[in-house]
């Protein structure tokens, strides 16, 4: 029996999870967590096995966006980094693809972009 993936979204706004969630797990079959902080996100991706994470590129206080995402890319490498690019932040979306994501999302998140 295979394991429902799970798809932990990284986003410092509150209420950005629950239309995505219900929205995904009727497309999908999944499971979907929310994260707020550094500090969960960092239990999340150790007590569980995400399958991708959503990751809001203004989520990390402590680091540059894009060494936040080098630094879970490594210490996770099994798990899908998407990135939420702020509409208000094109320009990031070549930093990402530097980094071999080929693959984000624009903030707001869209499911159906998903």
């Amino acid at each position: 029996m295979s394991q429902t993936p799970i798809i932990l979204i990284a986003d410092k706004e509150q209420n950005s999870q629950p239309p995505t969630a219900e929205t995904l797990d009727l497309v999908f079959n999944c499971t979907i967590e929310h994260v707020s902080t550094e500090e969960a996100l960092d239990a999340s991706l150790h007590k569980s096995t995400v399958s991708i994470l959503v990751l809001d590129l203004e989520f990390s206080y402590s680091c540059e966006n894009l060494e936040f995402i080098h630094t879970v890319k490594s210490s996770h490498p099994e798990t899908l980094i998407l990135p939420m690019i702020p509409a208000s932040k094109p320009q990031l979306a070549k930093q990402v693809m530097e980094l071999d994501l080929f693959y984000f999302v624009h903030k707001p998140l869209d499911p159906v972009e998903l």
